[in-house]
């Protein structure tokens, strides 16, 4: 009877490994866009705080806690992003599965002549 137990745990961990994956990937994918957007505009305020909203309302429930960094040059938009990830096990079983996510993404500003 220890072949359930153990089963149970290994599904548990590959459904937490997927629920990370997918939120680095989401969230890698909404940055990028989200530099992409700011990038764009020459004008950087209004469109920072466009892009800004968008990236929080994309976020859904976790733009509660995620942490949105913005570095602005007249070379590169970078935008940090760190999100807690879902869990599904507790700590002891979940290890780095359980640590936050953090993307970076980067875009160059484009000049049309």
């Amino acid at each position: 009877m220890v072949v359930v137990p153990l089963v149970l745990v290994l599904v548990l961990f590959a459904t937490q490994t997927l629920l990370r994956l997918h939120t680095r990937t989401t969230v890698e994918a909404l940055a990028q866009e989200a530099a992409r957007s700011v990038a764009l505009d020459p004008a950087a305020g209004p469109a920072l705080r466009t892009a800004d909203r968008r990236l929080r309302r994309a976020l859904g429930s976790s733009a509660a806690v995620a942490e949105i960094d913005w570095t602005t040059g007249p070379t590169r938009v970078v935008v940090r992003v760190r999100v807690p990830t879902p869990r599904l096990l507790g700590w002891p079983l979940a290890g780095p599965l359980a640590e936050p996510v953090s993307v970076e993404a980067s875009a160059r500003p484009e000049v049309w002549r």
